[in-house]
C-alpha cells in the first residue's frame, strides 16, 4: 500500500521536492507532538499550583518522613515541583531549537524516572507503562540528535554511509553508541502495548473463571486484537517492518486517546453529572474519588490525552528514524519506491 501511494505522489510532485521543502519542518512536528505531554505539564501545574504540591506531599513524602517533618514535607515538594517546571520548559525549548538538544533529551529522560515516584504512581502499572514508553521515544530522540546535529535526515543506511565517509562516525564509539540508544528506545516503546496485552488476557480469564460477561464474538475479538498487538510488539522489538508497524500504531494511539480522553468535551462543566460516570474515569492511585470536583476529572482527562499524545510522537520518531544498525531489517525504508528521492 504504501508503495502504490508514494509511486502515485511522487507521479504528481517529486518526492526529492517535499524531502527538501518538507523535511526539517516534519522534524520538528515530530519532536513537538512528542514533548506534548511536558508542555502540557508545565501549564497545568503552572495554573494548579497549590493542587500538585499537595498532591506530591500527600504522597510518598508523607510516608517517608511523617508528621514530625512537617517543615520538609512542605519545602520539598515546592523545590521538586519547580526543579520539574524548569527541567521540562527548559529541555522542551532546547530539544525544539535544536541547541544541546541531547542535554534536554537526557534531562527530561531523568524527569520521567522521577515523575511516577513523586506523585506516588509507582503501583499504577498504566501510568508507569506509558511513563517507560515515553522514555523510548526519548532513547530514539536521543540517538537522532547526538549524530545528526541540525541535518534532518532518517536514520537509513544510505546516512550511516555518509556518515562514515564524512568522519562524523570515524570514533569507533559513536556507532554502537547509537545502535544503543536506538535499540534500548525500540525495547521501551512497546511496554505500554505489553501492559494492555496483559490487560486483556487477565480480564478474559477472570470472565471465564468466574462469569462470562463477553459473548463469543467480543472473545474473537479480544483474541484478534491480541494477537495483532503481540505481532507488532514482536516485529518492533526484533526491527523487522518496525517504521511500518510503528506508523499504523502512532496512527491507531491517536485516534484511540481522543475517544477516551476528549477533555475539551468537559471543559467548564459545572457539576459531576455532566462528565462520564466515574466507572468510565482514568485511573489514578491514592485519590479520594468523593472530593473530586469537575475541573479535577477535567485535569486527569486532559493529562492521559496528552501522555497518549506523546506515545504517538514516539511511535512516529521510530517511523522517521528507522530501528537502527541492531535490528533485522537494519536498512528497512518506509517508502521503498521513494527512497531515492531523496539523493
Amino acid at each position: 500500500m504504501l508503495r502504490d501511494l508514494a509511486k502515485r505522489l511522487d507521479e504528481r510532485v517529486p518526492l526529492k521536492h517535499l524531502y527538501k521543502r518538507w523535511g526539517g519542518r516534519a522534524q520538528f512536528l515530530v519532536r513537538l507532538v512528542t514533548l506534548a505531554t511536558f508542555i502540557d505539564d508545565v501549564v497545568r501545574v503552572t495554573v494548579h499550583w497549590g493542587e500538585h504540591v499537595d498532591s506530591v506531599s500527600n504522597g510518598y513524602l508523607s510516608q517517608l518522613f511523617g508528621e514530625g517533618w512537617y517543615a520538609l514535607t512542605t519545602a520539598l515538594p515546592v523545590a521538586l515541583l519547580a526543579l520539574g517546571l524548569v527541567t521540562q520548559g527548559v529541555s522542551t525549548a532546547l530539544i525544539l531549537a535544536n541547541v544541546h538538544a541531547d542535554v534536554g533529551t537526557c534531562c527530561l529522560l531523568a524527569w520521567c524516572m522521577l515523575h511516577p515516584a513523586l506523585y506516588a504512581q509507582l503501583s499504577n502499572f498504566e501510568f508507569c507503562a506509558e511513563t517507560i514508553t515515553l522514555m523510548g521515544g526519548l532513547f530514539i530522540l536521543l540517538s537522532q540528535v547526538r549524530y545528526e546535529a541540525k541535518d534532518w535526515r532518517p536514520c537509513d543506511t544510505p546516512a550511516a554511509d555518509d556518515d562514515v565517509e564524512s568522519g562524523r562516525a570515524e570514533d569507533g564509539d559513536a556507532k554502537p553508541s547509537r545502535a544503543g540508544d536506538q535499540l534500548i528506545g525500540r525495547l521501551l516503546l512497546p511496554v505500554l502495548y505489553v501492559y494492555h496485552v496483559c490487560q486483556v488476557v487477565a480480564s478474559n480469564l477472570s470472565d471465564l473463571t468466574h462469569a462470562s460477561k463477553h459473548t463469543y464474538f467480543m472473545y474473537v475479538v479480544d483474541v484478534g486484537v491480541v494477537g495483532v498487538l503481540v505481532a507488532a510488539i514482536g516485529l518492533i522489538v526484533i526491527g523487522l517492518r518496525s517504521r511500518a508497524c510503528a506508523l499504523a500504531m502512532a496512527l491507531l494511539n491517536l485516534l484511540w486517546c481522543s475517544y477516551e480522553h476528549p477533555w475539551w468535551l468537559y471543559v467548564g462543566a459545572k457539576s459531576m453529572a455532566e462528565l462520564p460516570p466515574m466507572a468510565d474515569q482514568p485511573y489514578v492511585e491514592d485519590v479520594d474519588t468523593s472530593r473530586l470536583e469537575p475541573w479535577h476529572i477535567v485535569d486527569m482527562h486532559r493529562y492521559f490525552f496528552f501522555q497518549g499524545v506523546s506515545t504517538t510522537g514516539a511511535l512516529l520518531l521510530l517511523a522517521v528514524h528507522g530501528p537502527g544498525e541492531v535490528a533485522v531489517e537494519e536498512a528497512e525504508q518506509l517508502l521503498p519506491d521513494a527512497q531515492v528521492a531523496k539523493d
